[in-house]
């Protein structure tokens, strides 16, 4: 079993069993089973980067959360949320969940548990969430036939002057949109959408214009594209499932559907197809219905490879890299996550933001000297303008010391987890020179230290500090760490390096 690239996640309406299980799709045997979650909801199952899996329940407003090498649940982990979950995604970086309740987008910071945004732009329930592949921006489709780009930093930006806007919006459906799939390339992938009015609309995201519109002889309840974005497979109503070559598209923006391409099709099913999914290798798909049956198919021959049987209509089917860790149940799985909030707290503060860099970039070049900042925006706030200009004179000041300071001296820095050390390392002797540290306890007091002006003091307490913070290994080689703390009136700065 650990030679398995990839692994089949199932999921049905009934959760009899268990909410969703784990399986060999070409054996057709059961790898693993995820209980105590209820029933999984349609598009309502996701992977924290694939060492956690994430569930909706379809009858209760709670999230469940599993390691991926382990049947049971997080333990002292109880994610309530404002509704009952219809879609769900995790940004692939792990950090943030979107997740979807009747016509409202929520949009949660996992490890803090707070809720960023509450986004209503759709008319009535979204049916799917997809996020881009690099994770900056989300696509959002619901049952008023819209379909929306949203931009994630911009979403979760907490600022009353500011109203949140999708980057692109298509209202090209005139019936439910039931399905998305997004390509890989970021905002220069593919984004394909199907709805019940029998249309199949693909768009380029780069530009947000429509390069096609396919129109089907069937209502379309499911999509999916292989790896290089040259084949798109539809799910319908009536259990099918056709298949459209992209590699000749038709010289027309829409194109309908003739009986010889209505030939190229997959037969199996009694009833909608609620989900596709292409194997890495374009070989196999996978494909659930309401017929209670996961069919795995050969695509080359269109040939039934496994039926898998379940005690409910099937609500999630799709393939997946199978994590490392799957088949060693004595691994220990850390997640830092806290139970979500139900209502955005517009007075949180005295937050710590912790930056990991490396001292050179891929080019080689040292960038312990380059600028990061971290610009906090509260509704809290009132004086914003006179923050930003304050903000804006100390970056201004700090670049000035930076030129001045480069000629004789070089931060380092160190940190164990609970206290942040800072030390300057001396070039040259000077008559009167002042080290500065900032330690972070567990208070989040700062406590500041200089040294005395005469020059060997300074040389003797510099290269202490330097010995004593290389002597203990708190950080690999070549690693800094930065302590940005904001204040709840005014924003200080950051340490820079």
């Amino acid at each position: 079993m650990t030679d398995l690239n990839e692994i089949l996640i199932t999921s049905d309406a009934i959760g009899l069993w268990w909410t969703c299980s784990a399986w060999d799709a070409k054996a057709g045997t059961n790898l693993m089973t995820y209980k105590g979650g209820g029933a999984a909801n349609q598009h309502a199952l996701s992977f924290i980067r694939n060492e956690f899996i994430v569930a909706g329940d379809n009858s209760k407003p709670l999230l469940y959360i599993w390691p991926v090498n382990s049947r049971e649940q997080l333990q002292d982990t109880r994610l309530v949320t404002p509704g009952k979950i219809s879609s769900l995604t995790i940004s692939p970086d792990g950090n943030y969940c979107v997740a979807s309740s009747a016509e409202i987008i929520y949009i949660w910071q996992i490890c803090s548990g707070r809720l960023l945004a509450a986004l209503s732009l759709h008319y009535q329930n979204v049916t799917s969430l997809k996020f881009v592949d690099d994770g900056s921006h989300f696509v959002s489709a619901g049952i008023d036939g819209k379909v929306l780009v949203w931009n994630l930093g911009l979403s979760i930006v907490q600022n009353s002057h500011h109203q949140v806007v999708p980057l692109y919006t298509f209202s090209d459906h005139a019936l439910p949109v039931t399905d998305l799939h997004i390509g890989k390339g970021a905002l220069r992938a593919y984004l394909v959408s199907v709805s019940l009015d029998r249309t199949c609309r693909i768009y380029d995201l780069s530009s947000g214009t429509q390069l096609l519109n396919l129109v089907f002889q069937e209502s379309l309840s499911s999509v999916a594209m292989d790896h290089l974005d040259t084949k798109v497979y539809c799910g319908s109503t009536e259990g099918n499932i056709f298949e459209f070559n992209l590699q000749a598209p038709p010289r027309m923006r829409e194109y309908h559907l003739t009986a010889n391409d209505s030939k190229k099709k997959y037969s199996g099913h009694k009833g909608h197809v609620t989900c596709l999914s292409i194997s890495l290798d374009g070989v196999s798909m996978v494909s659930g219905g309401v017929d209670q049956n996961v069919i795995l198919w050969h695509i080359p021959s269109k040939q039934i490879i496994q039926t898998l049987s379940h005690k409910g209509s099937i609500t999630n089917a799709f393939f997946t890299l199978a994590p490392k860790c799957m088949f060693e149940p004595e691994t220990k799985l850390h997640l830092i996550i806290n139970n979500f909030k139900r209502m955005a707290d517009k007075n949180e503060d005295n937050q710590v933001v912790e930056i990991l860099v490396d001292q050179y970039d891929s080019t080689g070049d040292d960038v312990s000297n380059r600028e990061y900042d971290s610009q906090v925006q509260q509704n809290s706030v009132p004086d914003v303008p006179e923050t930003l200009v304050e903000l804006e004179q100390l970056r201004e000041e700090n670049r000035i010391l930076k030129r001045k300071n480069k000629q004789f001296c070089h931060l380092t820095s160190r940190t164990d987890g609970k206290r942040a050390y800072c030390a300057v390392v001396l070039k040259t002797q000077l008559t009167s020179v002042w080290i500065k540290l900032e330690i972070v306890d567990q208070n989040k007091d700062l406590y500041w230290h200089s040294v005395p002006s005469s020059p060997n003091a300074c040389l003797q307490y510099s290269t202490a500090i330097t010995q004593s913070l290389t002597s203990t290994n708190f950080l690999k080689p070549g690693q800094e760490r930065v302590s940005v703390k904001p204040e709840s009136k005014k924003f200080l700065g950051s340490l820079s390096i």
